[in-house]
């Protein structure tokens, strides 16, 4: 059932946020939250798995466009990777998205994967992006290089992988790419194994700079966000949509 009249996030909050085992306000629990988060940044960032994942993304750009490795990133490294958290306001926002405002299901859950509950915040499968980072390719092509890569980095070490690419008319492209990794999280008083999702962004510099020319417009409009879709994996828009591809500015490397 949807609702006209909208509650807020901090109405929802107060009234639903009990159940959800969240305190009234949930923002008592931020300091558990970056708590937690740093504990997995410096364990993500400094941790073995990092140095494979950082050799391993090397290694693409050793064979890529007849054996030019200085064509593939730019203008950061693999070796430059930083990890990131996501702010503690920014996934209260979502969890308000994902159970109530985009859930037409709603008092319902939304789907089989359910609410984001307090004890759920770090392995349930709609948050996905509590730690993340970016890198940015030369050329159009050099995402998708990387994402199989990536693919193929996951099952060789038996790890969760997802992926798909994004666009927008605002100029936005980028491969999102996620991989599960366990980590130790104190949830209330205990300590549990959770599997965290990092994300990692693969994007254009072509990309990077549109974004950045239209960051403001995008901030400010919110239909801008709604206008974010999955791409075909090719390049293109989702086949069933009638618009043109914006992708089309983008370059591709010449192998020749």
């Amino acid at each position: 059932m949807v609702n006209d009249a909208k509650l807020t996030e901090a109405d929802y909050f107060a009234g639903h946020g009990a159940a959800l085992g969240f305190p009234d306000p949930p923002l008592h629990v931020q300091k558990n939250y970056e708590f937690n988060m740093r504990s997995a940044q410096s364990s993500v960032q400094a941790g073995s798995l990092m140095t494979e994942l950082v050799q391993h993304l090397s290694s693409l750009a050793e064979t890529y466009a007849g054996d030019r490795p200085n064509l593939l990133y730019y203008p950061a490294k693999p070796s430059d990777l930083s990890v990131l958290i996501k702010p503690f306001q920014s996934v209260l926002t979502k969890i308000y998205r994902v159970n109530y405002l985009h859930n037409q299901k709603f008092p319902d859950e939304p789907d089989q994967s359910g609410f984001v509950r307090y004890d759920a915040i770090y392995d349930h499968p709609k948050m996905n992006d509590l730690l993340r980072a970016r890198l940015v390719c030369k050329y159009m092509d050099g995402p998708q290089v990387v994402v199989q890569g990536l693919q193929a980095f996951c099952q060789d070490r038996d790890l969760e992988f997802r992926s798909y690419p994004m666009n927008s008319d605002m100029g936005y492209y980028a491969w999102h790419c996620y991989m599960r990794i366990p980590l130790e999280i104190m949830i209330y008083d205990s300590v549990e194994n959770k599997k965290i999702w990092f994300e990692l962004q693969v994007t254009t510099q072509l990309a990077e700079v549109i974004t950045g020319l239209t960051h403001g417009l995008y901030e400010g409009n919110a239909s801008a966000h709604r206008a974010l879709r999955r791409t075909n994996g090719d390049g293109g828009r989702n086949p069933s949509s009638s618009d043109p591809p914006i992708l089309a500015t983008h370059f591709t490397c010449s192998r020749a």
